[in-house]
């Protein structure tokens, strides 16, 4: 059985292909020091049509050799 919640190496998920219906990484993309590597790890675990939800603080838009595209839109930032 599979843990409800997983703190892990995003770049060496600690699960088998296939594995997980869905990922989420909360504000924490712009942290990964390597940006494809963490998102090619999550798309190796998640199942066939599995979820990836993220937030993060980029303000761009991304383009990525995955075959998987983010765009990315800045949050509105108060004074």
């Amino acid at each position: 059985m599979l843990p409800e919640l997983l703190r892990a190496d995003v770049a060496a998920l600690p699960l088998r292909s296939g594995a997980i219906a869905a990922v989420h990484a909360g504000a924490a993309m712009h942290c990964w020091p390597q940006l494809e590597s963490g998102l090619a790890e999550i798309r190796r675990v998640l199942k066939p049509g599995g979820r990836f939800y993220a937030t993060t603080f980029f303000q761009a838009t991304l383009t990525l050799s995955l075959t998987l595209t983010l765009t990315l839109t800045p949050t509105l930032t108060l004074p």
